[in-house]
């Protein structure tokens, strides 16, 4: 049993700070360990992530980067947010111990296989509303992964379908479950000026998910 839970999050190291979101929580022999960002988190060296500290991100805006319509999250962090460090940088993302004990109110749930059809993504698009759970179409899977698009009519119109930069680590929940983790977006720009709908973006873009039991498989050795 694992607690998926959904929080912007900060990675510090010196003067960079590596944005993403939180996926997981497990508790062992007295310790607390969160799984997190869906991929391995570029720039950052093996020798520097045990001096790499993990903050609670508070959420500032949507920003977009240079080369079109593609949104990512803009966040900003406090002394008073750390909530402990990383201790591994993998292909399928970080994991973090944790210097506090989570809520006990927190519910565990079971880790299952992605099918297609519907399912829910926990991400946060707005601070102000904290964690939404946003319906996902997953459209097609192939060895474990997920290929979806949200379709949820509270999503963003300005993202699109997808989850954007920063998202990476949201959980995905299908039927009661946890299934799956937001890795990576494929995104395909509208040439031209693009229609308002996408806000340059292609209709083809979509979202990618990693199977939930493979970061789960990937960190069982360190809890």
């Amino acid at each position: 049993m694992v607690i998926p839970i959904s929080l912007t999050v900060a990675i510090a190291l010196r003067d960079c700070i590596y944005g993403g979101t939180s996926t997981f929580i497990v508790s062992k022999n007295n310790r607390h360990f969160m799984a997190l960002n869906g991929h391995h988190i570029e720039g950052l060296e093996d020798k520097d992530v045990r001096n790499t500290l993990l903050y609670k991100g508070r959420f500032k805006s949507l920003g977009r980067h240079s080369f079109g319509g593609y949104r990512y999250c803009d966040l900003d962090i406090s002394d008073s947010d750390h909530m402990g460090e990383l201790i591994a940088n993998t292909d399928v993302g970080a994991l973090a111990e944790l210097c506090y004990e989570p809520e006990k109110t927190l519910m565990g749930m079971q880790v299952a296989k992605m099918q297609t059809g519907r399912a829910r993504l926990l991400t946060t698009v707005k601070s102000s509303v904290g964690v939404q759970s946003y319906v996902i179409e997953i459209f097609e899977t192939k060895d474990g992964v997920g290929n979806f698009r949200v379709i949820d009519t509270r999503y963003p119109p300005q993202l699109g379908e997808i989850a954007v930069s920063g998202m990476s680590g949201s959980p995905i929940i299908q039927n009661g479950k946890l299934v799956g983790v937001h890795a990576q977006s494929k995104i395909f720009i509208n040439q031209g000026q693009g229609d308002l709908r996408f806000a340059g973006l292609s209709p083809a873009s979509y979202s990618i998910a990693i199977p939930a039991e493979a970061m789960l498989d990937e960190f069982e050795s360190l809890f």
